[in-house]
């Protein structure tokens, strides 16, 4: 009977991550909401500014956990959150007014929640029919 070695693979070296204080954070704070707000620039260019220009070398993971803490995390709304633009924007609508809406003081441009409706089927009877999550009218 042949016997066989089982030999585990080497384990994979993990590059320790630099874990910034709270201080070292707000340092960056200006210099990342201009580059990811102002400048509107995709999370992997904002790293690898940090990382190029100012020394500061975060992960994606920490960058993240980062925005969400500051309210920074604006370029992908959550539902609810649009859904309650939406509805804002359809009653004012009947009302001919106009609206224009910001979050986090970044303003939402119109298509965005066009295509947001759009993509989820949502129509503007439905949404003038929904309840609203704040007062439940």
């Amino acid at each position: 009977m042949a016997s066989f070695a089982h030999s585990a693979p080497p384990p994979s070296e993990k590059v320790k991550t630099h874990r910034y204080s709270a201080e070292e954070w707000e340092v960056q704070k200006a210099n990342i909401e201009r580059l990811y707000l102002a400048e509107n620039k995709p999370l992997k260019e904002v790293i690898q500014s940090l990382s190029h220009d100012y020394g500061f070398t975060a992960t994606e993971k920490q960058l993240k956990s980062r925005l969400t803490n500051w309210g920074f995390d604006v370029k992908n709304l959550k539902g609810d959150t649009m859904i309650a633009l939406a509805r804002t924007k359809a009653k004012r609508a009947l009302e001919n007014k106009k609206s224009s809406f910001r979050v986090n003081r970044k303003p939402v441009d119109d298509r965005k929640i066009d295509r947001y409706l759009q993509r989820n089927a949502i129509s503007e009877e439905q949404l003038l029919s929904m309840t609203s999550p704040v007062n439940g009218t």
